[in-house]
């Protein structure tokens, strides 16, 4: 639940084009946190992770991978969506979000139709 309302929070920041797959690295960090338990994000049955979430009785902390639109200024964005996620979270289930890791992984260029395509001439 905790991570549905991360996801959404942070997809609601323009700026933000998607929502990227956490990496191996970042997954494993997450998994030495003393907090009580771990929720992953997408309950749709997705094998990637783009949420990911500990939570204990009072506390949560959430990692996350996203692209950010071409043009957009990155540290606003990911401020703006940190900022937005604590506030969710906060209203939604009254947990403290202690940290919100983000993870900016890939420019999003709208008029570029080789997107993520890597080109060898």
């Amino acid at each position: 639940m905790v991570a549905k309302i991360a996801d959404m929070a942070a997809r609601e920041i323009p700026g933000v084009h998607d929502l990227t797959p956490l990496s191996t690295s970042k997954m494993l960090s997450g998994m030495a946190s003393g907090l009580a338990s771990r929720v992953t994000g997408s309950g749709s049955g997705q094998a990637t992770q783009v949420v990911d979430v500990v939570v204990g009785e009072i506390e949560a902390a959430v990692d996350l991978g996203m692209s950010v639109d071409y043009g957009e200024n990155i540290p606003q964005v990911a401020d703006a969506v940190r900022s937005n996620i604590i506030g969710r979270v906060r209203a939604m289930t009254g947990l403290i979000v202690k940290e919100v890791n983000i993870d900016v992984t890939d420019l999003y260029f709208p008029n570029s139709e080789n997107q993520g395509k890597t080109q060898v001439q």
